[in-house]
């Protein structure tokens, strides 16, 4: 660090860059009266808000600055912002963190400090980037709760390795951008555009874009918002771009400043409206395979379909049920139901159940059939197969057990349930029996306690003479 202070300078435009960070620091103050921006000094009576990192924005009119908005009843408020500048030394990257940080004292006193808090060095000769050391010095606090920047000094010289596995400085932070095409000459970002990109966006990881394959194309194209949601991707999405789509559709993505979300759903849908991509864009990881199979037309959809945002995934669920249901997936009424979806995904939701019942209730009687040879009795026990679902929920009822919920698997062949009574007492449950690959894997009396002795050697007794290869069709 000593020799990187003495070999290294500030770069030529670190203190306008810093003051265009203490000016992002003003407020807009909210009175009665309008708005005052106290970066320009300017009045006026409207203007349009936003919410971001939990606080309103709002763009003053005149200088055109997006600050925060705080009432003039507000007599107190603090903000702070970090950023990195990136400098090249002995085969290594260094990291330089800076802090700013202002207070605002009503009316319209601003009191701005900072500091150079730490450092993180990087080798990148061969391979990823990889962290060789994090480092900090004295404006830098340090507890068993954290870190925590004290503003004591401007520029630490007391550089010291952070020894602690639970508390690092991190790299999400504002990049310095006017010194990087120089620094990263002959590198393997030589290319990447970082400098560009970090004119655009504020906050981000760096050194996850420099462990990024390829954006240049992305940043060139001015696409800074897609190409910030790929970072945060942390899986190489890039390479499923469709660049010929991209590049058809390049005026319109830009203008708009999508996201990752936002072209992806434009991509699949191929509808040029914003507001609505936007409006369905949260919703993309919903949106399974069969919306795209069967061409849904989200325009259509969003107009006819009543309760729609809010619900898509009932929507889904209703697609994909009508499907189960053999429904004509081309008729347009059973593609965009004019009714509330939650009600429509209700009706053929109970529909299919109808339907799934029938269905495993023929497959439980089949297999009743095919395992009549397995019934058997002693002087005192009998056991024989489920012959159909209402013999299922009642034996659940009985017990006291989940055997109900066994109808599927029994459908898909996957086991055989049996029922253990007294010979005496034929309607009464006693033991709940379950088979795969011709033996026994459970066996459970009421409240899924475990069976006697006595029990237990009947159905013993019985596996090994009627659980026959061939007798049971049951797989695990």
């Amino acid at each position: 660090m000593k020799d990187f202070d003495n070999k290294i300078s500030l770069p030529s435009r670190f203190y306008q860059y810093l003051e265009k960070i203490k000016e992002s620091h003003k407020l807009i103050i909210k009175s009665k009266d309008g708005y005052h921006c106290d970066s320009c000094n300017s009045d006026f009576k409207i203007c349009k808000q936003n919410k971001r990192y939990g606080e309103t924005y709002a763009k003053c009119p005149v200088c055109k600055k997006n600050l925060v908005v705080k009432s003039n009843r507000k007599k107190y408020y603090t903000q702070d912002d970090s950023f990195c500048i990136i400098e090249k030394f002995k085969d290594h990257l260094i990291f330089r963190l800076f802090a700013v940080k202002t207070e605002y004292d009503a009316p319209n006193n601003y009191h701005s400090e900072y500091c150079e808090y730490g450092r993180n060095i990087y080798s990148y000769e061969s391979g990823p980037l990889v962290l060789v050391e994090e480092v900090y010095n004295d404006n830098i606090t340090a507890t068993i709760t954290g870190k925590y920047i004290n503003y004591k000094e401007i520029y630490g010289s007391n550089w010291k390795a952070n020894g602690s596995y639970f508390y690092h400085l991190g790299n999400v932070s504002m990049l310095y951008p006017y010194n990087l095409k120089k620094v990263l000459k002959g590198t393997k970002w030589e290319y990447s555009q970082i400098w560009d990109f970090a004119k655009h966006i504020d906050y981000f990881n760096i050194s996850d874009f420099l462990q990024h394959k390829s954006l240049e194309m992305l940043i060139k194209s001015k696409l800074y918002n897609l190409a910030y949601s790929i970072i945060n991707e942390f899986d190489d999405y890039l390479i499923k771009l469709d660049y010929k789509f991209l590049h058809n559709n390049l005026i319109f993505v830009r203008k708009n400043k999508m996201d990752l979300e936002e072209y992806q759903l434009f991509e699949k849908t191929k509808i040029k409206n914003i507001k609505l991509i936007r409006k369905y864009a949260p919703d993309y990881d919903n949106l399974t395979q069969i919306f795209f199979d069967l061409k849904i037309d989200l325009a259509r959809a969003d107009n006819q379909i009543k309760n729609l945002k809010g619900h898509i995934q009932e929507y889904i669920d209703y697609l994909e049920i009508c499907k189960m249901l053999q429904y004509d997936m081309k008729d347009k009424k059973i593609l965009y139901p004019e009714k509330d979806i939650v009600e429509e995904h209700n009706r053929v939701n109970s529909l299919y159940e109808a339907y799934k019942d029938e269905v495993y209730n023929n497959a439980i009687k089949k297999r009743a059939q095919e395992l009549k040879d397995t019934i058997y009795q002693s002087d005192k026990f009998v056991i024989f197969p489920v012959k159909n679902q209402r013999q299922l929920i009642n034996e659940s009822k009985q017990q006291n057990n989940c055997v109900k919920t066994y109808a599927e698997r029994i459908a898909n062949n996957e086991c055989d349930i049996y029922f253990m009574r007294s010979i005496n007492s034929k309607e009464k449950s006693l033991v709940t029996v379950e088979v795969r690959n011709n033996r026994v894997v459970q066996q459970r009396i009421k409240n899924n306690e475990d069976t006697t002795n006595e029990q237990k050697q009947f159905l013993k007794n019985w596996e090994e003479k009627f659980l026959k290869p061939g007798l049971n069709k049951g797989v695990a």
